[in-house]
């Protein structure tokens, strides 16, 4: 609930949702109450400054096109280089060294993402949300088509739980390390509000 109070949602409607959780409601409703809650602040924040939520998307987009491309150059020799210092300590097989490559790897981008969802959230509220909801979106098919495709080879024993991982550790960590940054800039802009 406080993270709906730091993204401008009402404090009458929280409330309400609060006793209506109390009173018994599903989950589900409260889950659906509170999407619908989120995109009005979306909504209410295009409308109030379009001009500004414009200008935080694609600045979000900017910051996440050049960390990719930046970290798509030197991926192959981090993982290599992670891979061999994982390696020296602890004797492992291929399944668990992809998993804890990538693992890694989400912990080094980590505060990239954050300082993008910081950065963000400072200049519009609305953007962060539009922004991870885009960015999740985009990287569906992506991810569905990769999984498709090992569920279909012979592989599919040990590769599918390994790109599961890996998926969830490199989504998971962009989207909590940008939606952390953002809780923390709009605290910080409630408290100077």
């Amino acid at each position: 609930m406080r993270l709906l109070q730091r993204f401008g949602v009402d404090d009458a409607l929280i409330g309400d949702l609060v006793e209506q959780r109390d009173a018994g409601r599903s989950r589900a409703w409260l889950w659906w109450q509170l999407s619908v809650a989120l995109l009005a602040v979306v909504a209410r924040d295009i409308a109030k400054q379009p001009l500004r939520f414009a200008i935080a998307l694609l600045l979000a987009w900017v910051l996440r096109y050049v960390t990719i491309g930046a970290w798509s150059a030197y991926e192959p020799s981090i993982d290599m280089t992670i891979g061999r210092l994982f390696l020296d300590v602890v004797p492992m097989s291929r399944p668990p060294l992809l998993v804890a490559v990538a693992c890694v790897n989400a912990i080094l981008l980590a505060p990239v993402w954050f300082t993008i969802g910081f950065v963000v959230a400072r200049v519009s509220r609305g953007a962060i949300l539009v922004f991870l909801a885009l960015a999740v979106a985009l990287l569906a098919p992506g991810v569905v088509r990769q999984l498709a495709h090992t569920i279909s080879s012979d592989m599919v024993r040990w590769l599918l739980p390994v790109q599961l991982a890996t998926f969830a550790a490199a989504m998971g960590g962009f989207v909590v390390s940008a939606a952390t940054g953002a809780t923390i800039a709009l605290q910080r802009r409630h408290a100077i509000a």
